[in-house]
């Protein structure tokens, strides 16, 4: 016997019982087909749909007749079946439907995740399947939010109105300012931007300088630190904020120093500032970014990075190249599907260049280098997604504070 199917047989005849007694109130194109189980319900609904789209008299009698003119009547049960789901909610209101899609929704969702796991099963019972990218699916499928789909004249009409927007979009500044002007005020929403620097050459600087700038803004900001714990990430942006380097009672902490730290911590509770280093798994950083965009209540994700991500064992024939194309992919997916700002960080390899750098650099938007230049240190632009590249903004790194600032 097959395995039940999730769905919701009363809600979807509500449903399609008030969708024909306001056909012209409702917008159907919030109604995808996928929310109904029933291939009776769904032709039933594309014929709503259909009388909406010719301006025919909207009642249960114009649908009969679309029906057995396109040959559907009979895959319903006939005029007599039809009817009697068009009437099974005589007295239903706008309201009403809206709440039994909101059932539709939950039971789509339910059969979605059925699916991805009966798909993973027979490959999850030799061992060979991928864990993470189901369990990637399974997160998209429980965030899923209701976002009706946008036709190509509400994208032009966005389009059109970014153009004619006269003042700036909003971007995420790194606090050097010839930097931000090449990249148009730094990284936007839906983009991915990538720091790479040799070991402990500033990249966690740079990120936690975006992070500390946004957060300084109200931002709601998510910072995964995968190799430092959050108390020093924490005790380095504080650094950053007050310009002067946080001492411990035993190397002696004067007492201004501690009221400025104080008035620092003070500031620092008003933001929306969050720092995980308990997980290093992609499954629990996605899950907590969609969480956190659930709740409203993120617009900038740091990931430090990307080579500490843990995503799956590798395969036999899979190189680590590919484990990092499928990190950084993931990475931009999020940042389109939240519209949220997302940061990493990578490596440089031994000679100086990107590792994995063809990989990152293909779903990045944004690739910086932090290199040594004539006179010291440059942060180098080797991908600048709509602007220029290949240009070098001249660094200073002060590592007591974890600040960089542009030379002068």
């Amino acid at each position: 016997m097959p395995p039940a199917v999730p769905r919701n047989d009363t809600a979807e005849k509500v449903a399609l019982s008030c969708i024909v007694q306001h056909l012209g109130t409702l917008d159907l194109a919030t109604w995808p087909d996928e929310l109904f189980f029933s291939e009776a319900h769904k032709l039933i609904l594309q014929a709503a749909k259909a009388c909406r789209a010719t301006n025919a008299p909207s009642n249960p009698l114009t649908i009969v007749s679309l029906m057995e003119t396109a040959g559907t009547l009979n895959a319903v049960g006939g005029p007599q079946a039809l009817m009697e789901i068009l009437s099974f909610f005589p007295t239903g209101d706008p309201k009403t439907a809206l709440w039994y899609r909101e059932q539709l929704l939950t039971a789509a969702r339910y059969r979605q995740a059925q699916q991805a796991a009966s798909e993973a099963a027979i490959s999850f019972r030799t061992m060979e399947g991928d864990i993470a990218a189901v369990s990637g699916r399974l997160a998209e499928i429980s965030a899923l939010v209701d976002r009706p789909r946008k036709t190509l004249a509400e994208t032009m009409d966005e389009w059109l109105a970014e153009i004619e927007r006269t003042e700036p979009p909003e971007a995420f500044s790194t606090r050097l300012p010839s930097l931000d002007a090449l990249t148009g005020g730094g990284p936007k929403r839906g983009e991915l931007f990538v720091v790479a620097a040799e070991t402990s050459g500033g990249k966690s600087i740079i990120l936690q300088q975006v992070a500390l700038d946004a957060a300084e803004k109200l931002k709601h900001v998510l910072l995964f630190s995968l190799e430092m714990p959050a108390k020093q990430v924490f005790g380095r942006m504080l650094s950053n904020f007050t310009g002067h380097r946080v001492k411990t009672a035993a190397e002696g902490i004067l007492q201004q120093d501690l009221a400025r730290m104080h008035q620092a911590l003070a500031a620092f509770k008003r933001t929306n500032l969050r720092i995980e280093s308990d997980f290093a798994d992609w499954e629990s950083i996605e899950a907590s970014a969609r969480e956190a965009h659930g709740k409203g209540q993120l617009d900038l994700l740091i990931v430090d990075y990307i080579q500490l991500i843990a995503l799956r064992t590798l395969g036999k024939n899979e190189t680590r190249e590919q484990h990092v194309s499928e990190i950084t992919r993931r990475l931009k997916g999020l940042a389109l599907q939240l519209d949220i700002a997302v940061g990493t960080a990578s490596q440089l390899n031994d000679e100086g260049r990107l590792r994995e750098s063809r990989a990152i650099s293909h779903h990045a938007d944004h690739v910086w280098i932090i290199a040594k230049g004539d006179e010291g240190k440059v942060l180098r632009i080797d991908k600048n997604r709509n602007g220029e590249r290949d240009k070098a903004v001249p660094v200073v790194m002060h590592g007591h504070i974890a600040r960089f600032e542009e030379a002068t």
